[in-house]
């Protein structure tokens, strides 16, 4: 094909992705409406606050789904959201074609980047060796294809690490395609086969879709084994690189209805600690790497300055006058308070 033909072809799947996207909003709206797909209002944070301040009125396709921001943690939720009983139908005939702009019969090799396994791998290899065995069990969970096991499996082979893989997904075309891979796909729950404690259990990009986060990292702590790793990766609010390259600086764009919560590393980080988790290592795109406490602390402090940190990022940076505006008021208790307490000093 030369380049002319080339770049026609570009944007012929461009429109086609365009087109395809706008077709399944109508759905998604349309299944809303008859409640096939239902919405649930959020009362509580998994921090346990019930005090919100609201960013936006709709998600970046313009959809009713609003961003929050709960001023205990500082953690954004999606409010609506969808239920959780109808999140299989929404990832089986919704999530990919809309949020991905998949085309038919398309099979998704690399969600995140072209090399998300090796940046997994690169990011783990170090701590990988504290495990104490050259023999692993990994389980990823949302393992799509299983491009990220694949790549991983072998990157580590090359070290002469013997790499059992497992995984988890929704979506039955993908997960056929990671079965003909030799990774073992877990139907239901990843707790559900008993007697398998993994040595690193692996959730890039998908801690933000699941709704009840507690439970799931709870259920985690329970399959890992006595050395096992988590490592969780999610899209990092205060992430400037990939706000410009992804989202045009705009946190309108970021936020989708797909993603139950919204993260940077200090709201991560607190959520994970009070489950019982201890950061080893983690950087605001947002990467991390946790293992389980040994220590159980009752009396975490609060993360008390991150919901205002946020706001003033937002506000700074990826803002629009409808952001200032309800964030202001916020912010202008905060300020007022912060100068009272200043004064008694």
């Amino acid at each position: 094909m030369d380049a002319k033909n080339q770049n026609v072809a570009i944007v012929d799947d461009s429109e086609r992705i365009r087109k395809n996207k706008k077709y399944y909003k109508g759905i998604l709206k349309a299944l809303i409406k008859t409640k096939e797909i239902k919405l649930e209002k959020v009362l509580a944070c998994p921090c346990g606050g019930r005090e919100f301040v609201k960013i936006t009125n709709k998600d970046r396709f313009g959809l009713p789904f609003s961003s929050v921001i709960c001023e205990r943690c500082g953690l954004i939720i999606t409010n609506p959201r969808i239920a959780e009983e109808s999140l299989p139908r929404y990832y089986r005939e919704i999530y990919y074609p809309l949020v991905l702009g998949t085309l038919e019969n398309t099979i998704m090799e690399n969600i995140v980047c072209e090399n998300q396994g090796e940046k997994i791998f690169l990011y783990c290899k170090d701590i990988i060796n504290g495990i104490g065995t050259d023999k692993i069990k990994i389980l990823e969970i949302g393992c799509a294809s299983g491009f990220n096991l694949t790549t991983f499996e072998r990157l580590a082979r090359e070290r002469n690490i013997i790499c059992e893989l497992w995984g988890t997904e929704y979506e039955e075309s993908n997960a056929d395609v990671a079965r003909k891979k030799g990774i073992r796909i877990i139907d239901g729950e990843f707790d559900s086969v008993k007697g398998v404690n993994y040595d690193l259990i692996i959730m890039s990009h998908v801690l933000e879709h699941i709704i009840d986060i507690n439970a799931c990292l709870q259920k985690i702590k329970n399959v890992l084994s006595d050395n096992g790793l988590l490592y969780v990766e999610v899209p990092g609010l205060m992430n400037m690189e990939l706000m410009e390259k992804d989202y045009n600086g705009n946190y309108r764009t970021f936020s989708v209805h797909a993603h139950m919560y919204n993260f940077n590393l200090t709201s991560l980080g607190y959520i994970a600690r009070i489950n019982g988790y201890e950061l080893i290592k983690g950087n605001e795109d947002v990467r991390t790497i946790f293992k389980i406490s040994k220590e159980c602390d009752r009396n975490i402090p609060l993360p008390a300055l991150n919901c205002r940190n946020i706001l003033l990022h937002i506000k700074k940076n990826l803002s629009s006058r409808k952001i200032i505006r309800r964030g202001i008021g916020y912010l202008s208790r905060i300020y007022k308070k912060e100068k009272t307490e200043w004064a008694k000093k």
